[in-house]
């Protein structure tokens, strides 16, 4: 056998626990024993700390039953607290895929500013003080980047360039914004995209 699949068999044979009881698998596909990405897995590969069992669901319960929070919710029977959970430990133990993902990562994990799951991301949030030059080289740097690439969905609602040396602190002011945008905000998910392209240290020069 070849020695990279035994060592996928070999991991893909144990189990891990998120906690407070809801079982985390490990998936592999019969055909050819290549491990799939679970959505627990991709979820905490991207940042996110999952719910447990004990974990505290106020928060998510009460938005989850708000009929005027737009975004997409599990096709439930009922929206008692104990089938949400149920349907995130269900859920969380599949095979990656963007419906599913997208649900779980609004219902089944801990809430988080979009400042916090940059941290989480391990990703370097520029300074973002409303005085200072501190990073301005840095700032400069992706601004020149934005004129060239920041379109479509990668611009930025609110930022507007001008011919002066000051448009690195317009960006500094909107990743600012971007940033503290709270977890349940309409443009949450839109945010966090925006921050990671243009307000991380890790954006400079990237290809």
């Amino acid at each position: 056998m070849n020695p990279a699949v035994k060592i996928v068999l070999g991991t893909a044979s144990l189990a891990g626990v998120t906690g407070g009881g809801i079982l985390v698998k490990k998936y592999i596909t019969p055909s050819d024993g290549i491990r799939t990405t679970l959505i627990s897995e991709q979820l905490k590969t991207d940042g996110y700390v999952l719910l447990d069992e004990n974990g505290d669901w106020n928060a998510t319960y009460n938005k989850y039953k708000e009929t005027s929070f737009n975004y997409p919710r599990f096709s439930l029977n009922s929206q008692e607290l104990k089938d949400i959970k149920s349907e995130c430990a269900k859920v969380l133990n599949s095979p990656n895929n963007n419906s599913d993902y997208k649900k779980a990562r609004k219902w089944c994990v801990k809430p988080m500013s979009v400042k916090e799951l940059i941290a989480s991301k391990k990703l370097n949030l520029l300074d973002v003080k409303d005085t200072g030059s501190e990073n301005q080289a840095e700032y400069q740097s992706l601004i020149n980047e934005y004129k060239k690439s920041g379109k479509g969905e990668k611009a930025i609602n609110g930022l507007t360039l001008n011919e002066d040396s000051n448009n690195w602190s317009l960006l500094r002011a909107q990743c600012k914004t971007l940033s503290e945008k709270d977890f349940w905000n309409a443009d949450y998910d839109s945010a966090i995209y925006k921050v990671e392209l243009w307000c991380v240290r890790e954006a400079i020069n990237k290809s």
